[in-house]
């Protein structure tokens, strides 16, 4: 939170100053790992532990949230010839970043029951900067009113769930694998595979599975006025800007290592990336008296999310010229990657000149938006069998972009002794990008039932 400042007098012709300022800067950075290394784990229970739906549990997760609020306020008052200045800014910088690494590596495994790798995280920015300045002149002179707002805030996360380095994964009599990548979304305590908040029926078990959730909320505002009466002149600008990046790397991943377990095998990503941003910008300015007045107010923000998500089986080719097998019931690669921005920059500015004179009032608002990135599901190099179920490679990647720029400016002066001017600026653009994969390549896949591929870009 930031201060406030206010000065009044009176008297003799003078200049009067207000300020008031309100800086915040926050940072959060962290990593979370949870692996099985070079070792071997076995599992005999019949079942799972009371509470737990998986007999074999990797599970990392990271939570990381920034609130931050910034204002200012600055107000100005004087009686007497001279001239009034108030000015009020508020500025945020927040930066969150994430690591989250949930492995297998060079691991055997032999469960009864489920094996679930999982990492999860979810990054949130929630923050306001708002600055407020007001500047009051009863005499001839001039005030001067001027209010302005920053934000800038930037999401960076990195969230991988692997089985990877020749590890060997079984479940002799019941049970299957989920490795799960994910953002943000609540991870269902059920030994069926849940995505989102919904069931696949028929899965029991995950292998790699990365989810992960990165979030923007900013408000940025900026509110100036100027008052006067008598001879001289009025000025009131207020400003803001926004500025948000957001990039997301997502991978959930069985790479040189054989799976063969009596259940299913999910390798899953779930990436919802979100910017939710207003600008504001308004300005009054008003006279008594012979003259000028001049009010601007603008809001402008730049949203940029850069979102990469991959889910595969990978043989790699480089490993020797082995064959690496996964055995299942059914198999499901996929990939769930969305992002979206919605904006909303409002510039309004009024001028007002009740006396000779002129009255100028210009209203602008302006975003830029874009979003880019990938979505890959994939079969590569390895051998996959799944005895009785499917086979589903699936990349889906939602992108939307819903932006409204208003901007007002009102203007008036006496029709005889005066002029006005009024200008209202808007400006918008938004671009989607980005590739969506979904293959099986370079070794055999067998199904019980059918096989599918399937990329989707919505």
């Amino acid at each position: 939170t930031g201060p406030g400042s206010a000065s009044s007098g009176g008297g003799a012709a003078a200049v009067q100053l207000a300020g008031a300022g309100a800086p915040s800067n926050n940072s959060s950075a962290g990593q979370t790992i949870a692996a099985i290394k070079d070792s071997s784990v076995f599992s005999t229970a019949a079942a799972a532990p009371v509470g737990e739906p998986e007999a074999v549990r990797v599970y990392a997760t990271f939570d990381g949230t920034i609130e931050s609020v910034a204002g200012a306020v600055s107000f100005a008052l004087a009686a007497g010839a001279g001239a009034r200045v108030a000015v009020g800014g508020a500025m945020a910088i927040n930066t969150i970043g994430g690591q989250t690494l949930a492995a297998m590596e060079d691991a055997t495994v032999r469960a009864v029951g489920p094996i679930a790798v999982i990492a999860f995280s979810k990054a949130t920015i929630d923050t306001a900067s708002i600055g407020v300045s007001a500047a009051v002149q009863v005499g001839a002179g001039a005030q001067v009113s001027g209010a302005g707002s920053i934000s800038i805030n930037t999401n960076l996360t990195i969230t991988k769930a692997v089985v990877f380095a020749s590890s060997d994964i079984t479940t002799p009599s019941s049970g299957g694998l989920t490795v799960r990548a994910q953002d943000g979304l609540a991870l269902a305590a059920a030994p069926a595979i849940t995505r989102g908040d919904t069931q696949a029926e028929g899965f029991e078990t995950e292998v790699p599975d990365a989810h992960a959730d990165a979030n923007i909320k900013t408000v940025a505002g900026a509110v100036a006025a100027s008052f006067g009466s008598g001879a001289g002149a009025g000025v009131a600008v207020g400003l803001s800007f926004a500025q948000n990046i957001l990039v997301q790397q997502t991978l959930a991943l069985v790479e040189d290592s054989d799976v063969d377990v009596v259940g299913d095998v999910l390798v899953e990503v779930v990436s919802p990336a979100t910017i939710y941003a207003t600008a504001f910008g308004a300005a009054l300015a008003a006279r008594v008296g012979a003259g000028a007045t001049v009010a601007g107010g603008g809001g402008i923000a730049l949203n940029d999310i850069r979102s990469v998500a991959r889910a595969a089986i990978d043989g790699s080719e480089d490993a020797d010229d082995s064959t690496f097998r996964v055995r299942a019931n059914a198999v499901e690669v996929s990939v769930d990657n969305s992002t979206d921005i919605r904006a909303v920059m409002v510039g309004a500015a009024v001028s007002l000149n009740i006396g000779a004179g002129a009255a100028l009032a210009i209203g602008a608002a302006v975003a830029l938006n874009d979003t880019g990135g990938s979505a890959t599901a994939e079969i590569v190099d390895a051998e996959v069998l799944a005895r009785t179920g499917s086979v589903l490679v699936e990349s889906v990647r939602t992108s939307e972009i819903v932006s409204v720029a208003v901007a007002a400016a009102v203007s008036g002066a006496p029709p005889t002794s005066g002029f006005t001017l009024s200008l209202s600026i808007t400006y918008v653009e938004s671009r989607i990008s980005g590739d969506v994969v979904a293959r099986s390549e370079d070794r055999d896949v067998e199904a019980g039932t059918c096989v599918t591929v399937d990329a989707r870009s919505e």
